[in-house]
């Protein structure tokens, strides 16, 4: 829905720079994809239409593609050993995402969407920012706000906040039920009142409607599901979580208030800590 940049420096310039993105009109900059470059040799294409500032469906070719990503991790495996040196049998699938990617080239940098789906149902959202820097003239206070490019040029300091909206409408509209965090199951008849091993309980907290912001917890990722659905019969549920920086521990978003939206939930309303989606360059 909408990205933006807010920039550091010394200078009045700098320090009041703050770009809005989507007066660019990100959607109609997305515009034709190198091959081999911005997607592999053997992506697909695809061609986006506009109709901003036209008078009819304005055709940019190539500005997407799609194309099966290695993820280095193998979707599943098993060495069969038979305790004896040897083996019966070794089974092993390669993991791989199928990623959607477009562009946005807004005025000196570059967005690169990206969307993976795995084949476990995971799907996730990737943006790389790259392109030309906002820089300002060098002096040596400005070495606070930024880093010393060339002889007379700093990068400025600046962090780019991205909105996304999902719509979480999965299986039908209507309340959601949060399973609670597993616990030690009642005691058999035979366990003597002993744990029974961990449990996955599914319990009412009062239902979450397309209004109503994320749940409060201690767990980085908000998960929503039924006790009920599914064509086994199982819990059906999503985990939304918002990783920091190379998904480190630690590393957690600028948090965001959360927001109630009517017709979607907003992003910077998932994650019940630790964020919403802004991340500092």
């Amino acid at each position: 829905e909408e990205a933006i940049a807010f920039y550091g420096g010394h200078s009045p310039a700098a320090m009041q720079t703050k770009y809005m993105d989507a007066g660019w009109a990100m959607g109609a900059s997305s515009y034709e994809l190198a091959r081999g470059v911005d997607c592999p040799e053997t992506a697909a294409f695809l061609d986006a239409h506009h109709l901003l500032d036209a008078d009819g469906p304005v055709r940019f070719p190539n500005a997407l593609c799609v194309f099966e990503l290695p993820t280095g991790v193998p979707l599943r495996r098993h060495f069969d050993s038979d305790f004896q040196g040897g083996f019966h049998f070794y089974a092993g699938l390669e993991g791989r995402a199928l990623v959607l990617r477009t562009t946005s080239t807004v005025y000196n940098y570059d967005y690169i969407w990206d969307f993976l789906l795995y084949p476990n149902g995971v799907l996730e959202a990737k943006v790389h920012a790259t392109g030309y820097i906002h820089a300002t003239f060098y002096t040596p206070e400005g070495r606070r706000y930024g880093s010393r490019v060339h002889t007379h040029l700093l990068g400025n300091i600046h962090t780019h906040l991205v909105h996304y909206k999902v719509d979480l409408d999965v299986a039908g509209e209507g309340p959601r039920q949060l399973p609670t965090p597993p616990g030690c199951g009642e005691g058999a008849g035979w366990s003597h009142g002993g744990c029974q091993g961990a449990e996955v309980p599914c319990s009412w907290q009062g239902g979450i409607t397309r209004a109503s912001p994320a749940p409060s917890g201690d767990d980085p990722g908000w998960s929503h599901g039924g006790c009920q659905g599914g064509a086994t019969g199982g819990a059906r549920g999503l985990r939304c979580p918002v990783p920091g920086r190379a998904g480190s521990p630690g590393h957690h978003l600028h948090p965001q208030v959360m927001i109630p939206l009517h017709g979607g939930i907003s992003a910077g309303s998932l994650p019940p800590h630790g964020g919403g989606i802004s991340q500092p360059w």
